[in-house]
């Protein structure tokens, strides 16, 4: 992997609140935000267009990241590493958590081992292809989320008190009964 460029989370604020977007082969560091400076950052958030000018961690490093209720809708991360952060609450709405496709055709999956995502609205979004081990869905809403080919399944926490289609569980369902 290429090497990663750190950045805090008050600078990742800094620049998300100035405008900038794309955030790609960066480290997050630092100490994590505090409560108000969540909430300032949602409600920069809110009031911005994410759907047409999406936050970018193609191929970044969150790990550790702990954003209790952020609101992050349509965030592209593909090929993130994104293990052990905390999410509880968040809105990550049509987010792209699929793996990243280098132009020489290979892969990079996403990484949401040990992640919580407690009571997050995930509805819509592309998990299909990430690893999933220990990563927690106790309530999140997976409402028509994709997730074709995630690694992990198998390992993944309280999927079974998870929000989704039917056929949606059933699918699952089917995939660990036939491991």
């Amino acid at each position: 992997m290429a090497q990663l460029f750190t950045i805090s989370s008050r600078e990742l604020m800094k620049k998300l609140m100035e405008g900038e977007r794309d955030f790609s082969r960066r480290k997050l560091g630092g100490a994590p935000l505090g409560i108000d400076e969540i909430a300032q950052l949602n409600m920069y958030l809110k009031s911005a267009d994410l759907s047409g000018e999406p936050v970018i961690l193609d191929l970044a490093d969150i790990s550790g990241a702990n954003a209790p209720e952020i609101y992050a809708p349509h965030t592209r991360a593909r090929g993130a590493r994104i293990v052990g952060a905390r999410f509880p609450g968040a809105v990550l709405s049509y987010c792209d958590l699929s793996p990243f496709v280098h132009p020489n055709r290979t892969q990079t999956r996403t990484d949401l081992s040990y992640t919580r995502f407690d009571r997050a609205q995930m509805d819509n979004s592309d998990i299909s292809g990430a690893t999933l081990r220990g990563t927690r869905f106790m309530y999140t809403n997976l409402w028509d989320a994709k997730m074709e080919g995630v690694a992990g399944l198998e390992d993944a926490l309280f999927l079974d008190s998870a929000i989704m289609r039917r056929e949606q569980r059933a699918t699952i369902d089917a995939y660990l009964r036939g491991r």
